[in-house]
């Protein structure tokens, strides 16, 4: 007898010390932390359950079973109420030291569970204010704090593992206590209070590690004044060892960026039709898409000067981003950028578009003052914008004209619903093959919020796959995919940006990450999405694969190819093009000749730039500035710089996850 009840008492030992470990490496890791609660509880119960049966046994002589089992199971409960007296155990407690220790732990932790559930039900208040201690302090981890919670905060939580999701603190920006709550019951950190430097303070991000604030609240008059916020505890705590990613929708002035030139790097603005357009450019940029033959590898030039069209259908925040973005990293050599912007009543935003960007719009100077400039970019932006019913047939007949005319074309349709969207592009497709439109002409792609059947590859396409006469249409922009904990940071994808601009012209301080303003950290990510493309003409890709090992003979292979001088005189020359375009995009003009001086080539606070010119004319600039100087032309010739982004390719991406390989 004694035999047995100490295997069951030293069982029972095992089996609740388990459970508890499990529980404490549970919470510890945040993950599986209900499911420890529950084989803790379960543990404990049942091991209580059979000691008490044992120690019953032992006293209740020829009392039914069932009834000494009810008692037993009893007993057990009463126990996690801290009703315990013991009598119906002493006995054999001093008969087996063993027993005894096991109903002692067992006792333990019946009160242990029963303390969990009542700071679980009761002290969620009190739960949730040690959780902003211990993550302001990073004592578990790194602490990301995000302002607000709606649909986007919520997939970028979706998009962490459990144990991050424990280091994450939300500011709702509000005293609302009923949604306080709504969130204390789903187990988050959260702080109801406004958001300004006093709240970010509270959740730790002054605390000097690299924490991460991002804010996602419903406008952008709130994201702008919680940009306010972080640089005023920047000056307040004197300590910028942290990342702000504040997003913007709507707005388009530098003016409102301006106040993160005082935050040393910390302060960065995100639009998420901007990533978009860029996530979309990094896959498919237009020299990806083309057909091969149209490319002259051997002198990374086009064979003509085909007409390479762009259709977007519907001018909404996707496709404004989208025009803006292709316009800087679709440029070909030789060729002019030709699109199509299809939307009902487009004027307004047709307007607001041409004013932003106005340098591409500007009429053609007369002869008398074109010599007062340098010669204007050779390369033409043709772009028309449609009012136009997407709904009507003039709608198809006129996209369809379209495509006949292009040498090939690439449709982008994003009309704000997945059905809507998926519906027109089928219908672009069937009047392309109802008009013998080859399908290596043309390529189609569909804006989507989310994946559903809607854009399931099986509906979309149809067709038998190995037919090669199919026209596909390629979904992208899925919000899990923009929202998402890697793709705001963008450390990965940034990394390769980050090393263009630290080694652009020989590197230097002056050109460190931190330092630089957002409108520069944005002209060295487009310039390393131009990367593909300059590798596309040269026969070869550039892929993000997560692997940071090289093919050395693709290595050796592209340093032999890019040897050609040739190659590098037409990739630089398709560098200035692409900077030519990011400037205008971006709202710059043309500087006059009279307004250079020794010193200066551009007027910030007037937006000119004199290098907003031909490949030629960057020389004929230097030699002015030579002249005003009296120095050698060579100290300003800035060609250089546009040789820079493919001479220093090899160790720009070493350390990434980027890696050169042939084009398939």
């Amino acid at each position: 007898m004694l035999i047995s009840v100490n295997f069951i008492s030293i069982t029972a030992i095992c089996a609740v010390l388990s459970a508890l470990a499990f529980l404490i490496y549970s919470s510890l890791q945040k993950k599986m932390e209900k499911l420890s609660m529950a084989v803790y509880f379960f543990c404990v119960f049942i091991s209580l359950s059979v000691l008490n049966w044992l120690g019953y046994n032992l006293e209740a002589g020829f009392t039914p079973w069932i009834f000494r089992l009810g008692t037993a199971i009893g007993i057990t409960m009463t126990m996690f109420g801290q009703e315990y007296d013991g009598t119906h155990v002493a006995a054999l407690a001093e008969s087996s030291f063993l027993y005894g220790a096991a109903m002692t732990l067992c006792y333990l932790g019946a009160l242990s569970c029963t303390v969990l559930i009542i700071v679980q039900v009761f002290f969620k208040g009190v739960k949730n204010s040690i959780r902003i201690f211990i993550n302001a302090r990073g004592l578990g981890g790194r602490t990301v704090i995000i302002a607000g919670i709606g649909y986007a905060a919520e997939l970028i939580l979706q998009s962490l593992n459990e144990k991050e999701k424990s280091g994450v603190t939300i500011i709702l920006d509000n005293e609302d206590n009923e949604l306080k709550k709504e969130c204390l019951n789903r187990d988050l950190t959260v702080i109801a209070a406004a958001l300004d430097k006093t709240s970010l303070a509270k959740a730790g991000l002054y605390n000097g590690r690299k924490n991460i604030f991002i804010s996602l609240l419903p406008d952008d008059e709130r994201n702008l004044t919680a940009a306010h916020a972080v640089v005023a505890g920047i000056k307040e705590n004197n300590k910028t060892a942290f990342n702000a990613y504040i997003q913007y929708t709507n707005i388009d002035r530098a003016e409102h960026f301006k106040l993160s030139d005082k935050a040393k790097g910390a302060v960065n603005f995100f639009n998420p039709h901007e990533k978009t357009a860029r996530t979309f450019l990094s896959r498919w940029p237009v020299s990806s898409l083309i057909p091969k033959y149209f490319i002259d590898t051997s002198a990374a030039r086009m064979k003509k000067a085909y007409r390479i069209g762009h259709i977007f259908t519907g001018f909404g925040k996707t496709n404004i981003q989208m025009l803006k973005k292709s316009l800087v990293i679709d440029q070909l050599p030789q060729c002019d950028y030709r699109a199509l912007v299809i939307d009902l009543n487009i004027e307004d935003q047709a307007n607001i578009f041409k004013n932003s960007c106005r340098g591409l719009f500007r009429e053609s100077r007369a002869d008398a003052q074109s010599a007062d400039y340098f010669p204007p970019p050779e390369e033409k932006c043709d772009i028309e914008f449609a009012s136009m019913n997407v709904l009507s047939k003039e709608f198809y007949k006129r996209v369809t004209d379209e495509i006949k005319a292009n040498d090939f074309t690439i449709a982008v349709v994003s009309l704000g619903d997945d059905k809507l969207s998926a519906e027109t592009a089928m219908e672009i497709r069937q009047w392309a093959y109802e008009n013998d439109i080859p399908p290596e002409k043309l390529r189609l792609f569909i804006k989507v919020q989310k994946k559903s059947v809607i854009s399931d590859d099986s509906v979309l396409n149809p067709e038998n796959p190995a037919d090669g006469n199919n026209i596909r249409i390629e979904p992208f922009g899925f919000k899990e995919d923009v929202y998402n904990f890697s793709a705001i940071i963008d450390e990965d994808a940034d990394m390769l940006a980050v090393h263009i601009s630290e080694n652009y012209s020989g590197g230097g301080s002056s050109n460190k990450w931190k330092d630089i303003v957002n409108h520069e950290r944005d002209s060295n990510r487009y310039a390393a999405l131009s990367i593909k493309t300059k590798l596309n003409m040269m026969g070869f890709d550039l892929i993000f694969d997560g692997d940071i090992k090289q093919n050395l003979s693709f290595i050796e292979e592209f340093k032999k190819s890019y040897a050609k001088k040739e190659i590098q005189d037409n990739l630089a020359r398709l560098e200035h093009q692409r900077w030519n375009l990011y400037y205008l995009v971006s709202g710059w003009l043309p500087m006059l000749k009279a307004e250079v001086t020794a010193d200066s080539r551009k007027n910030q606070k007037k937006r000119k730039h004199a290098c907003i010119t031909t490949f030629e004319g960057l020389e004929d600039l230097a030699r002015l500035q030579g002249e005003l100087a009296s120095k050698d032309f060579s100290c300003f010739d800035t060609r250089k710089y546009d040789y820079d982004l493919m001479n220093n390719l090899i160790g720009n991406i070493k350390d990434t996850k980027y890696r050169i390989v042939k084009r398939n």
